[in-house]
């Protein structure tokens, strides 16, 4: 939970740059996106203080997750439309890009900010992300 506070608070601090670079870009989101972003957002700290929890279970256990999650989170970086854009997926591409959930958290932000309408799959990705997550919790625990 420290960590996801310590994130968001983060990023509050980056919310004037992302701002004037977006006014720098001439990128000017519609005042009715607000509730969608943080709509966003909110899902993201719910979402990453439950996998931070998770995560945190089966790290007390067995010492090897972080270096695993780690490992993990690099291959989700260069899956995930952060340094390319989701126009530029190949057809045959389509479905690994839709089955990545990092692909879809960072969708659920982007979109709203360029304007953009959320597509279904971001929120059908992200139903089962936390379905498998609840499931995996369940086993940790049982």
């Amino acid at each position: 939970m420290r960590l996801v506070v310590r994130e968001a608070i983060v990023l509050l601090h980056n919310v004037p740059i992302v701002i004037l670079v977006l006014f720098l870009f001439g990128v000017v989101p519609h005042w009715t996106t607000l509730p969608a972003l943080v709509f966003a957002i909110f899902l993201l700290l719910v979402f990453g203080n439950l996998l931070g929890l998770s995560f945190g279970v089966f790290a007390l256990r067995y010492r090897d997750v972080p270096p695993i999650v780690s490992s993990i989170t690099s291959i989700l970086f260069f899956l995930s439309p952060v340094i390319w854009q989701p126009e530029d997926v190949p057809k045959a591409y389509e479905l690994v890009f839709k089955l990545n959930p990092a692909a879809a958290f960072i969708e659920l932000v982007r979109r709203p900010v360029m304007s953009l309408h959320l597509e279904p799959w971001i929120f059908t990705n992200l139903a089962v992300t936390f379905v498998i997550r609840r499931a995996w919790t369940r086993w940790l625990t049982a």
